[in-house]
């Protein structure tokens, strides 16, 4: 419990820094306006759902390293400052996936799953939110997917 409630204060942090998403147009017609509950949604749920993945080796950390690859290239498509964090973060998730193959010599834990999992929800609500086309949207949304797919496999095995 005092996990999520970290998660919670970190997501309410963001929120209250202006890191949210007002309203997203899923068609010209149609425009969804959202409050800071739905940043608070977004990353609490990645964040465990990236957790999830931490017991199977080279899993939570080559879904990282893609999640973040992505979310960089539509970052600097986009000219945003959050490239730079986000390369920074798929730097050390290469050089620590090296050592989490089969056999793994060295696992993540909570500090090294939860971490990368809030950078990665934190940067896809900036992409969305700074991303003046779908680009963005697509990338935050796929990061979503694969992450929940995950968890649900690690769940479901």
């Amino acid at each position: 419990m005092r996990r999520v409630a970290a998660q919670l204060a970190a997501a309410a942090t963001l929120c209250i820094a202006g890191v949210r998403i007002s309203s997203i147009g899923a068609t010209d017609d149609l425009v969804l306006h959202l409050g800071s509950s739905y940043c608070l949604l977004w990353v609490v749920g990645i964040t465990n759902a990236i957790n999830l993945t931490d017991r199977l080796v080279s899993l939570a950390a080559g879904d990282r390293a893609v999640a973040s690859f992505i979310t960089a290239v539509f970052a600097v498509c986009n000219g945003g400052a959050v490239a730079v964090f986000v390369l920074a973060l798929l730097g050390g998730l290469a050089g620590f996936l090296f050592l989490n193959f089969n056999p793994a010599t060295l696992f993540p834990g909570d500090c090294g799953s939860l971490f990368p999992g809030f950078v990665i929800a934190a940067s896809g609500v900036l992409c969305v939110a700074k991303s003046a086309d779908r680009g963005g949207r697509q990338a935050s949304v796929g990061d979503f997917v694969v992450g929940m797919a995950d968890s649900l496999v690690v769940v479901a095995f």
